[in-house]
């Protein structure tokens, strides 16, 4: 974020390459490496070089200095591969029907540990709130019901114009219902109404307990090359599943870019019928809308401020959301 409030022109690679370093060395770079061209700033490459060595120092990042953009293998520097990154402008929506602890956790991951301003948008506000300075507006679980037409219509049309929508849990539900992402992705299972069944009272309570997903650790297969997993070393990947939403594999086949696995379980609790369900159903979605993108969230990313994993992958769809292209 320090690079473009410095007003660098920032690009991303979304293809790997191998560049030469010095005389005799070669780096591999992979999907999401930052690529910062001196030609295209406005500052001297003095200027530029201090810039960057301060953040290398402040946030132990490594820079690596080409002197062509010719590459031995992979695209080269000047490919259309490698894109402009804009500057985010957040806006989150808070405030009546929100999860107030998913709002806490994205806006401490965001303002605290990224240094992003996020402007927070009351919920009761947003049908007669300028949208236009905002490119990402992001959308915790909670409850939208409330929202009227006019709210609707405009989300959308903010989104089809270029912005990005991202949602967790209930929101991607709500989103979805809304039409918002042109397609249905709710997977629904057929219950069984035939047979009746009874229990003693006093087991109510835990059985209900039973039938929930309190955080439950699961397995899944993560498309590296999609923008929204940039920098994930491998294809597995491990999400931490708290709701009861279960997404379907999109339409578009290059749409899903995170999908559980057949047997996803790794630690926790569920029980047997919600292994089953989550089983081959996807924890991201996203989707091209107009000109703008939709990524949906099947659930919180940002669980409890401490898996980090995810939380990354929810920066991403921040800061590279608008460069995706389905």
């Amino acid at each position: 974020m320090i690079l473009l409030d410095s007003d660098l022109t920032v690009r991303v690679a979304h293809k790997p390459f191998t560049a030469n370093i010095g005389s005799n060395n070669k780096e591999e770079f992979g999907y999401g490496s930052i690529v910062i061209s001196v030609r295209e700033q406005s500052m001297s490459s003095t200027e530029l070089y201090q810039k960057l060595r301060s953040v290398a120092s402040t946030h132990n990042v490594t820079f690596y200095s080409v002197g062509t953009g010719m590459t031995p293998s992979g695209i080269d520097l000047g490919s259309t591969n490698i894109n402009p990154i804009d500057k985010p402008e957040v806006a989150m929506v808070v405030g009546e029907g929100t999860s107030s602890y998913e709002v806490g956790e994205a806006w401490f991951l965001l303002n605290k540990h990224v240094g992003m301003e996020v402007t927070k948008l009351r919920s009761q506000q947003f049908g007669r709130t300028d949208l236009q300075r905002y490119n990402t507006i992001v959308l915790v679980d909670g409850n939208y019901s409330d929202w009227d037409e006019n709210a609707v219509e405009k989300l959308n049309r903010w989104v089809n114009s270029g912005g990005v929508l991202i949602t967790n849990e209930d929101a991607s539900k709500w989103a979805i219902e809304k039409e918002l992402v042109s397609e249905d992705l709710i997977k629904s299972f057929e219950e069984d109404t035939t047979s009746k069944k009874r229990y003693d009272y006093e087991e109510q309570s835990d059985r209900w307990r039973a039938k929930t997903i309190p955080g439950t650790i699961l397995e899944a297969d993560i498309d590296p090359s999609n923008p929204i997993a940039f920098g994930v070393p491998d294809r597995r990947q491990l999400f931490i599943k708290s709701s009861d939403l279960f997404l379907k594999q999109s339409e578009n086949p290059y749409g899903t870019v995170a999908q559980y696995l057949d047997e996803p379980f790794v630690g926790g609790y569920i029980n047997d019928e919600n292994l089953e369900k989550v089983s081959g159903t996807s924890a991201i979605v996203v989707r091209s809308e107009g000109k703008g993108n939709v990524v949906l969230f099947a659930d919180d990313p940002n669980f409890r401020s401490y898996w980090h994993t995810t939380s990354r992958l929810f920066l991403n769809a921040i800061f590279f959301g608008q460069n995706l292209n389905l």
